[in-house]
């Protein structure tokens, strides 16, 4: 890119202050400002006026100079993207800081001059002003491009401004192109795993390699052009600036070990270089798997490994499938209805598209503005997934067919799939039999030549249940059990693609709505129609994409730092990790507390202290971003087993459980199978919540009040299911408080007239009332549970020997 590209895209990331909504008549001054600090003129042109698009629907009587200015003052708070409700913390946070708006300025400018006094030219300094534009002020997430309508960020207004700015065509004009990008296969790359670094190679693999195409586009385009994932605060990102000469301010809290780009993007390019783009990334993509592939290879050769080398060479060829589609952003309504109806024969989107040319029509007769390239951002965004979705159903895979042989047979990959073994790697005691994407996982760390990512946590299953706390205490292996989880956003897809985003009624301020429901020539139909649009936006996804991102940046210190566990995998939605049991069901309720910011969940970093609480995240006591919010929910597949059991069989198993946790169990849930040392497999789950109800919290609580009262846990087999079915269909509290004080008279337990058992007594009546009244799977839900978690803290009685 010409350096003119790269000093305009800086301005426009400059052209409205990030504190705009504080001093809204004013705000262009203070951008001119803030522009003269880095020596570029202040630009406003097409881009915002296609941006702004991008982020509401056209309104009426715009154009007649009628526009709503709403002050801050006058705002309840920040709306949330996800479910329009307001968050009054954030209201709190705009009368503080307008008190001191003064210093604010200043601060702003300080940092400002600090980015240009430390990079030498306009490229530097775009990138460093782009990665710091979310840490000028750390709340910058929170304060609103729009008073009118306060659901979506500046910074995600200036994204979008400075990524549309790359697509200026010759005549001024803005020419963009979306652009989906996705590699593959996920699930089998991952699951073909015997050792904790055959796990996490695998996800950091696709991450490592997808990142190469978003790299492209970032340094051809600038890293605003990507739409998701969420790349502020990404340790790739970071490397890659730092490599470039690019001095930033702020560094990633991110665990770099941790696989954190999704397999999946979204950027923005130009129309004229859509395809090339599409080329350019599919080659540094394949390039990159080539390169780590043939350095594998050289140190198969170096450790004197047996090696097919030319079927080694040829399963390089079938791995990793790429598939990837564009969509022209229409200007017009006639150009978005010739590429739908070319496209499609879907009568319901046709006719969705017609009621919104005539929507946007009777919109710009009574004075607003005329449609342009991101007023049809739903409609193109919809179609494009749709074309990605086609692609991969009809994909063609490289033709693979072997006879290749290896150590004198004929076998496969010892960790499935479809190829057969070409190396033979000797690891200690044992030899595995791998093909080349297995082997290239298992020299991953050796390929990447990276101190920080040379030793993870634990080198073995075995490692992972010596933390379980019992054995600690015993100083021997008395629990031998390990577990794997999987948490996944529920509903993710419908989220994304706008299906469950809010309508503008939920989002618009109040004062905004007045002035529709007074303003004279607005029929009552029309309002009922500009009321009931959802607003799919690429700022609605930004927020979405950044509230995960987010989050997944502090998943590790969750999983790892507060319970010893390894955390694999946290980009998007998706999180993959080993636990000691004793630790898993913990773990799982505290990150999906984390995702949607409830449960005052704190940790530390840095110094530093980040709680999750009223669907925000504080850090040091004050509101930084939002989190997903409690309409966002997760659900989570739980496998225990003793770390004897294969990895791979493991992973299965808590894939299994997470489906039956969004299947069966509804969503908003967790599912565990524990598979016994008999072999025998146990399956338990539940909603997270029941009536308000923290079910796992209380399944320990009352599990650690037995313990210390030495109750048997024989106590919760005495009820067979016919008792059960007797007191649940009986629907009468008072039979099952008389069945839980009978159960625990009859126990075992010590101090019965302690206050202690009295606080048992208590939790136990209410926590099986609340389970029998809610279940609709298993009857011995309530009793199972217990001693699910009695098994992942004491292990079974045949120990590990």
């Amino acid at each position: 890119m010409e350096n003119k590209i790269w000093k305009d895209k800086l301005s426009v990331l400059l052209h409205d202050p990030l504190i705009k909504a504080f001093d809204i008549k004013g705000h262009e001054n203070l951008s001119k400002e803030f522009c003269d600090l880095v020596g570029v003129e202040m630009l406003r042109g097409e881009e915002d006026i296609v941006s702004s698009a991008f982020d509401r629907i056209p309104l009426p009587h715009e154009r007649y100079g009628k526009q709503i200015r709403i002050s801050i003052d006058n705002l309840p708070g920040f709306y949330h993207p996800i479910s329009g409700k307001v968050i009054p913390q954030t209201k709190e946070l705009y009368t503080k800081k307008k008190e001191n708006l003064p210093s604010l300025i200043n601060e702003i400018k300080r940092k400002l001059k600090a980015l240009k006094d430390e990079n030498d030219s306009y490229e530097k300094i775009y990138h460093a002003l782009w990665w710091e534009l979310a840490y000028i002020l750390e709340y910058s997430g929170l304060l609103p491009a729009d008073t009118r309508i306060p659901n979506h960020s500046i910074v995600d207004h200036l994204d979008m401004a400075s990524a549309l700015t790359s697509c200026v065509n010759s005549n001024n004009e803005i020419d963009a192109s979306l652009v989906m990008f996705a590699i593959g296969p996920v699930q089998e790359v991952i699951a073909q795993a015997r050792k904790t670094v055959d796990l996490w190679a695998g996800s950091y693999l696709l991450s490592y390699l997808t990142y190469q195409a978003i790299e492209y586009i970032g340094l051809t385009y600038g890293f605003d052009s990507i739409v998701y994932p969420y790349l502020r605060g990404n340790q790739f990102i970071y490397k890659t600036l730092e490599r470039h000469g690019v001095k930033l301010l702020t560094k990633p809290i991110a665990n770099e070990k941790v696989a954190s780009i999704p397999n999946v993007f979204l950027a923005i390019v130009p129309i004229s270089d859509a395809k090339k783009v599409i080329d350019e990334c599919s080659k540094k993509v394949k390039e990159k798997w080539e390169e780590l592939s043939n350095k594998t290879l050289g140190i198969l050769k170096k450790e004197s490994m047996e090696v097919n080398e030319q079927e080694y060479k040829k399963q390089m060829e079938i791995f990793p499938t790429v598939n990837a589609t564009f969509m022209p952003l229409p200007k017009t309504v006639e150009q978005v209805k010739t590429t739908i109806e070319t496209l499609f024969e879907d009568e319901d989107f046709i006719r969705e598209i017609e009621n919104y040319e005539a929507f946007v029509q009777e919109i710009e007769k009574l004075g607003g503005y005329k449609v342009n390239a991101g007023s049809f951002y739903r409609h193109t965004f919809k179609t494009l997934t749709a074309r990605l979705n086609a692609i991969k159903a009809i994909s063609h895979f490289p033709m693979y067919e072997s006879d290749a042989m290896i150590d004198g047979q004929r076998i496969p990959d010892d960790f499935g799939g479809i190829v057969r073994a070409c190396v033979k790697v000797k690891d200690q005691d044992k030899e595995d039999y791998l093909g080349t994407l297995n082997a290239t996982k298992r020299f991953l760390r050796d390929t990447l030549r990276d101190k920080l990512i040379e030793k993870i946590r634990y080198e073995s299953l075995q490692e992972m249940a010596a933390e379980n706390e019992v054995n600690k205490k015993e100083g021997k292996m008395v629990n031998g059990y390990v577990a794997v989880l999987m948490l996944d956003g529920d509903r993710m897809g419908k989220l994304v693609s706008g299906d469950e985003a809010p309508e503008f009624e939920k989002i618009a301020h109040e004062r905004l709505k007045e002035v529709l429901e007074s303003e004279q020539g607005i029929s009552e139909e029309l309002r009922h129609e500009i009321y009931r649009q959802r607003m799919l936006t690429p700022s609605y996804q930004k927020a979405i994409s950044r509230m995960l991102g987010i989050f997944s940046s502090l998943v590790s210190y969750v999983v790892e730092e507060k319970y010893n566990g390894m955390l694999v995998y946290a980009g998007g939605d998706d999180v993959l990790a080993i636990l000691p049991a004793d630790k898993v069901l913990q773990c799982a309720n505290d990150i999906r507390k984390m995702y949607s910011g409830i449960g005052g969940i704190e940790i530390n970093v840095n110094g530093d202290t980040y709680k999750f609480e009223h669907e925000l995240l504080y850090k040091n006591g004050e509101p930084i971003a939002l989190m997903m919010g409690d309409r966002a929910t997760m659900s989570a597949g739980i496998s225990i087993a003793h770390h004897k059991v294969p990895l791979k069989t493991m992973i299965e198993l808590a894939r299994q459980q997470e489906h039956r946790a969004k299947e069966r169990l509804g969503r908003n849930a967790f599912s565990v199978a524990v598979v016994r040392r008999s072999g025998q497999i146990e399956e338990v789950g539940a909603k997270w919540e029941i009536d308000g109800m923290d079910v796992i919290k209380e399944t320990v609580e009352i599990y650690e009040l037995s313990e210390a009262l030495k109750m048997s846990h024989r106590t919760f087999y005495k009820l067979t299911e016919d008792d059960i079915a007797i007191v649940k269909n009986s629907k009468n509290d008072v039979i099952i408080e008389k069945i839980a004080d009978y159960l625990l008279r009859r126990s075992d337990a010590v101090k019965k007239d302690s206050e202690d058992f009295k606080e048992l007594a208590l939790k136990f009546k209410h926590y099986i009332k609340i389970l029998l009244k809610n279940d609709k799977v298993s009857l011995r839900r309530p009793f199972d549970l217990i001693l699910t978690v009695r098994l992942t803290k004491r292990g079974d009685k045949r120990g590990d020997n």
